[in-house]
């Protein structure tokens, strides 16, 4: 069975939008919710189709529907709609917790029964919580996912919509995106901080918007990240930086490591420009 149950909505006066930025940021919702699937149901297969896209807003439907893993027999309607709800209900749910903690780590847990009370004000599932602080996968989706869209400048906001279920919706304004896309804390026990001091960082790609990442070549990798030398960025904006192909910054580079527990190393996660030092034309 397939039923429209869900739709996502990019929100402003949207004529049409870049093929990466949508098919980047619908495929990264959708691993969110297969994610979450494989978690709490994971004797069912999520499927997901795509419906048509509607004039005005930019508006994605989404039929969903869930079938044994066997594939021998599908559910009847309405378990079908029930367990589509559960998912829907945790990535509803995870959102709206990644936009009120803004990737910080929560001061006080409390839990009573299957409820998660959180800094005295925030009260969501158990499965919520779950997710939100265990699985990285999800937090990396997250990231990706609002990565993506605040490339795209004409999108004002972003909504999720269930349909014909009673899960509340999700909705976030532009303003809000650095928050779905900051780190979160909660992680940071397994992580460690690396500071290369005269990093070379040859420039791929600039940006104007100071939230949005520069693209550069890093000892020999291709690598994104935030630069939080605000001075050098009022210059940027101002033209008094001009850029050539090939330019070199040389930048104090802070670097986020995940400890990888299959190789007992230590691998980078997240690199962000502390200083601007020296800017080298090529």
């Amino acid at each position: 069975m397939n039923k429209e149950l869900m739709q996502i909505k990019y929100l402003g006066n949207i004529d049409q939008m870049d093929i990466n930025v949508l098919m980047t940021s619908l495929l990264n919702v959708a691993n969110i919710m297969e994610e979450i699937n494989q978690n709490v149901l994971p004797d069912r297969k999520l499927k997901i189709n795509i419906s048509a896209v509607e004039k005005g807003s930019f508006i994605i439907s989404l039929n969903l529907a869930h079938k044994l893993i066997s594939d021998i027999v599908d559910f009847i309607a309405d378990k079908d709609v029930q367990s589509v709800a559960t998912i829907l209900s945790i990535l509803t749910g995870v959102l709206y917790l990644k936009e009120k903690l803004k990737g910080k780590k929560p001061d006080t847990i409390e839990k009573k029964d299957d409820k998660v009370i959180i800094n005295g004000n925030i009260t969501v599932n158990k499965n919520v919580f779950e997710i939100y602080s265990k699985n990285k996968k999800v937090n990396e989706y997250i990231q990706k996912t609002f990565e993506s869209i605040s490339e795209e400048p004409s999108i004002d906001g972003f909504t999720i919509e269930p349909l014909n279920i009673d899960v509340e919706r999700f909705t976030v304004k532009r303003d809000e995106f650095s928050d779905m896309i900051a780190e979160n804390d909660i992680f940071l026990e397994e992580e460690k901080i690396v500071i290369k001091e005269n990093a070379a960082l040859e420039i791929v790609k600039l940006v104007f918007d100071k939230t949005r990442k520069w693209e550069f070549v890093y000892e020999g990798f291709k690598i994104s990240a935030n630069i939080e030398d605000y001075e050098f960025l009022d210059k940027v904006v101002k033209s008094i930086e001009r850029f050539g192909k090939g330019d070199i910054l040389i930048s104090d580079l802070k670097i986020i490591q995940v400890y990888d527990e299959n190789n007992g190393i230590f691998t980078n996660k997240n690199f962000t420009v502390i200083k601007v030092k020296e800017h080298k034309i090529i």
